[in-house]
């Protein structure tokens, strides 16, 4: 929402301009340590946090950043249309709840170059990655590789419940879902 800048002059009060409230830090991103590079968007957006999506930007920390804020606040991340894919160069680790939301599988587009896309850790609980794209940079079927797009770390003692995996197109990786101990999930 907007927010009125105003001056007081004498008993008169006069409104000086408006702010977004965009424009300021989140307490989230305060909490997460995590400061925006552009205020034009709202937080959640990867975009906010520096992620370009031009195919060659690398955005690994951008979208770590989005990931690090929303396990912080309100739990979502949102990966915009873009030119072009989102590249990313080592694995995005979710920590905690959290939505990563796109916006459709040509849309919103991860490129892997040489990594995982997401390692989720043990015992975290509802997750949700829903409508977008995630490929490797290479193909598996023109250069074998070892690489993961999904791979989810729970344990017996330290389970990863309530997952959530929706229109996602996964292409290019030799395993597209490792999960270990995962119940409640669709």
């Amino acid at each position: 929402g907007a927010v009125q800048l105003k001056k007081q002059d004498g008993p008169h009060v006069i409104v000086i301009g408006t702010t977004l409230d965009s424009l300021k830090q989140t307490a989230a991103e305060i909490s997460a340590g995590v400061t925006p590079t552009n205020y034009a968007y709202p937080p959640g957006d990867v975009r906010r946090y520096g992620a370009v999506g031009d195919g060659t930007t690398n955005c690994t920390t951008a979208i770590q950043s989005a990931i690090n804020v929303a396990i912080a606040g309100d739990r979502r991340v949102y990966l915009t249309p873009a030119a072009s894919e989102y590249l990313i160069t080592s694995p995005l680790t979710i920590t905690a709840s959290v939505s990563i939301l796109g916006a459709g599988q040509r849309a919103s587009r991860i490129l892997c170059s040489g990594c995982d896309a997401f390692t989720i850790s043990a015992g975290v609980a509802s997750v949700k990655l829903d409508s977008f794209r995630i490929a490797q940079a290479v193909r598996h079927t023109t250069t074998p590789n070892t690489y993961v797009a999904v791979d989810v770390l729970g344990t017996t003692a330290s389970p990863c419940d309530w997952h959530e995996y929706n229109k996602l197109l996964i292409d290019g990786f030799e395993t597209p879902f490792s999960a270990a101990g995962v119940h409640q999930s669709q």
